[in-house]
């Protein structure tokens, strides 16, 4: 259901949060350049920041901006683009025969955007 940066940040975002200790599991599962991807992805997206004077893209160099709790599923869907289609609030727009349908996907979104934020990444 998720793709598999989503699925590497959530990773990467529990790794940092404290949460477990997937090292291993992390780098058996992604590449060196998903892994990098992703932290650049979420660095961007301000749920992760560089610690020390490297500038070397690699998981030992990041911590979380703020404690795993403050972030939810939304968050990272958003930072990496995820493979969920709810992740923009974008309005649909369709002609002025598809009235109805737009307004019912519009409401959709929505719904399913707050129901997302409700989900912290710790609870995952």
């Amino acid at each position: 259901m998720l793709s598999e940066t989503t699925k590497a940040a959530l990773y990467l975002a529990q790794y940092y949060g404290g949460k477990t200790s997937l090292m291993s599991t992390i780098i058996k599962i992604f590449s060196k350049e998903e892994i990098e991807e992703t932290l650049g992805l979420l660095e961007s997206y301000n749920i992760i920041k560089p610690v020390g004077e490297s500038n070397e893209r690699c998981i030992d160099n990041y911590e979380l901006v703020c404690s795993l709790e403050t972030f939810s599923l939304l968050d990272i869907l958003n930072a990496t683009g995820g493979a969920i289609s709810f992740n923009s609030a974008t309005l649909e727009e369709f002609d002025g025969n598809s009235y109805r349908m737009t307004g019912n996907l519009n409401r959709f979104n929505q719904v399913v955007r707050r129901y997302l934020a409700t989900f912290p990444v710790s609870d995952l």
